[in-house]
């Protein structure tokens, strides 16, 4: 045989075909090694695992059936070259992967299913040709209902995996989930029950996302908590308003984003449009104020 050939992956030993599967995290990159490689189509990653019913006083109905956790991936997603007269298209996609090998489309800002598709929106997604770039990740902790197949769980505000471990170590991850009353708790891959982070002044969590490889959590009052390999809270300096921790009457919430390595605090009012928004700034250790998100007004609060 020519040594310069190209063989197929599928020619690879099977422990190393294995190995190379075990190894893989990204969804999509899962995907496609089942869909190259026949014989691993049924032996690469699963799709869900279970966790324990959660332990808290907003999940009701407590759940009788086993509880999963399970995950949807937001893509953005481009043709090929030479798909259409006008060039190639870009799509914003979220998509779950039900079983081994089938996939739906998922409303961006829900867990619905996508029920109607713009016409020009293609038959059919080849993944192995489609420019795919993963943007974030989505966690529920579903239950099965045995009537509806699986169902979120009530309750339940957020939820969170780290490391993302979806296709190989899942040992080495933890999952955390604030409830509707705004209490945090974690539970760490094999343990028998989910244990709960108590907030040292009684205050509510808001939002948790992983910052730095750090898992941190927001409260209600706006002070920003590093979560530690002990599973201990580690509090930023001050809250986002400095020294005066701010919780407007109608405060509807402050949320954790994470955008280009950046972390951002969005504070938002129910009762009108109003929208603050707050950077960490690591050099200077402060936080820039966008203190009128319409006006573009930047202020600064010190964090010492």
């Amino acid at each position: 045989m020519d040594p310069t050939e190209r063989r197929r992956s599928s020619d690879l030993p099977p422990d190393i075909l294995y190995m190379i599967g075990g190894r893989l995290d990204n969804p999509m990159d899962i995907l496609r090694f089942r869909t190259s490689i026949p014989p691993l189509r049924r032996n690469t990653s699963r799709v869900a695992f279970q966790v324990p019913c959660p332990t808290s006083e907003a999940v009701f109905p407590r759940p009788s059936a086993a509880v999963f956790l399970c995950w949807s991936t937001v893509y953005a997603l481009e043709t090929p070259e030479g798909a259409a007269a006008s060039g190639p298209a870009r799509w914003l996609l979220k998509l779950e992967e039900l079983e081994l090998g089938r996939v739906r489309i998922l409303n961006l800002f829900s867990q619905g299913r996508m029920a109607f598709l713009p016409r020009e929106f293609p038959k059919v997604l080849d993944f192995l040709q489609f420019r795919m770039v993963e943007i974030c990740r989505e966690y529920t902790l579903d239950y099965d209902s045995r009537t509806r197949g699986l169902v979120h769980v009530e309750g339940i505000r957020k939820v969170l995996m780290h490391p993302d471990c979806v296709g190989s170590d899942l040992d080495r991850c933890s999952v955390y989930f604030i409830d509707e009353y705004g209490q945090l708790a974690y539970w760490r891959y094999g343990d028998e029950n989910w244990s709960h982070l108590d907030h040292p002044e009684d205050f509510e969590f808001d939002d948790i996302a992983v910052y730095n490889g750090k898992v941190c959590a927001v409260d209600y009052f706006g002070l920003v908590w590093e979560i530690n390999e002990s599973f201990g809270l580690q509090p930023f300096p001050t809250s986002i308003y400095g020294s005066n921790s701010n919780h407007h009457p109608d405060d509807d919430g402050k949320y954790l984003v994470v955008s280009s390595g950046d972390l951002y605090v969005v504070d938002t009012y129910y009762r009108d449009d109003e929208v603050n928004v707050f950077s960490l700034d690591d050099r200077s250790i402060k936080w820039l104020v966008f203190s009128d998100f319409l006006m573009s007004t930047w202020a600064t609060s010190d964090l010492t």
